[in-house]
């Protein structure tokens, strides 16, 4: 027997010791990263008359870790038959197909047996197999902390998965899957945009055939799992006016204003935010708003409405009021403003001032 090598195919014409007890190539691949056994070409074996075989994965020390089940073989077993009714031997052509999870060394052991025209045969080949990380292709964007509204993008794809239709994803609410999708790319707009999210923990999921990963980070020099962890919050609510928030005690200059000016009138409300690079703004929903002062007779009540991101609380000011007042005389006043968001939060604040006329 020997063994030719015809256009990258490992031709074995059958004899005694078809596949020798050593190492017949080395093959380099990453975790979840399908490959072929033989590399190049395939397994190709003369004038047979019957065949089979098994293929096992083994630890680099020969300890079974599962049966290989993945392969192409030509002819068909299915089909063998025909191609040796008339009592002459045929070609067959072998492929391996499979991928392993774990990184490490392994071998891969091919048992191949039958019968050729010259006789009986039996025997194993061996390959080794060095499975090691993938290796993220560009930075992991994703920040620890996102406000309500944001929008951003991460991809987790690697330098060896060329295939894109493999990766998925799945973002998850404790155990709870709120989205998923294929490919390596996640829009975290619609999870930031759900109100149902905020304060919560969200954990997005990557994977690649189906399984999560290890994988190499380069940027940070560290090996790393294809999971990552975020909390959406709500922008802390601020407040704009033209009057004081602080109580005045006794001895401290007045708080002036003229309702005559339109932004006394006005109490701006808004949830804010910094993230990096910049501002997030979010509009608040009022709901249940109470409006009341102290005088009770200077207002006769409020309304609200919104202008960009903002929310408008308009007093009415009792024109009675400021008609009883003389000019030149002022007024100490006291507004107190409540109502509750679509955060949930009760929101109540006041404001004071000394108005003149």
């Amino acid at each position: 027997m020997f063994l030719k090598r015809l256009s990258f195919v490992a031709v074995m014409l059958l004899g005694i010791n078809l596949f020798p007890q050593n190492i017949s190539d080395t093959i380099h691949v990453v975790t979840l990263q399908s490959f072929n056994v033989p590399q190049v070409g395939a397994i190709v074996a003369a004038n047979l008359l019957s065949f089979d075989f098994t293929a096992e994965l083994l630890t680099a020390g020969g300890q079974k870790v599962r049966d290989i089940k993945g392969f192409t073989q030509r002819p068909r077993k299915e089909d063998f038959s025909k191609y040796v009714s008339g009592g002459r031997g045929t070609t067959v052509w072998l492929v391996l197909h499979d991928f392993i999870d774990q990184p490490g060394s392994y071998m891969v052991k091919i048992t191949v047996s039958g019968k050729g025209e010259t006789g009986a045969f039996k025997a194993d080949r061996y390959y080794a197999v060095i499975v090691s990380e993938p290796t993220l292709a560009a930075p992991i964007t994703l920040r620890p902390n996102y406000y309500f509204s944001e929008n951003d993008v991460m991809s987790f794809a690697t330098s060896e998965y060329t295939d894109f239709n493999l990766y998925s994803y799945q973002v998850l609410d404790g155990s709870a899957i709120i989205d998923s999708g294929r490919g390596s790319v996640v829009r975290l707009d619609k999870i930031l945009s759900d109100i149902n999210s905020v304060g919560k923990s969200i954990t997005i999921k990557g994977f690649y055939q189906g399984n999560q990963f290890t994988f190499r980070n380069p940027f940070k020099d560290a090996v790393e799992n294809s999971e990552w962890t975020f909390s959406i919050d709500k922008p802390a609510v601020q407040k704009f006016n033209g009057w004081s928030s602080a109580e005045p005690k006794a001895g401290e200059d007045p708080w002036y204003i003229s309702v005559d000016n339109q932004f006394s009138k006005q109490f701006l409300f808004t949830y804010m935010g910094m993230k990096p690079g910049g501002i997030v703004a979010v509009t608040p929903e009022v709901r249940n708003l109470r409006v009341t002062a102290e005088p009770e007779a200077f207002i006769t009540g409020a309304s609200q409405r919104k202008q960009g991101v903002f929310v408008y609380i308009d007093i009415n000011v009792n024109p009675e009021f400021l008609n009883a007042m003389s000019t030149g005389s002022d007024a100490d006043i006291k507004i107190t403003i409540q109502f509750r968001t679509q955060f949930g939060d009760q929101v109540k604040e006041t404001f004071y001032a000394t108005v003149i006329k």
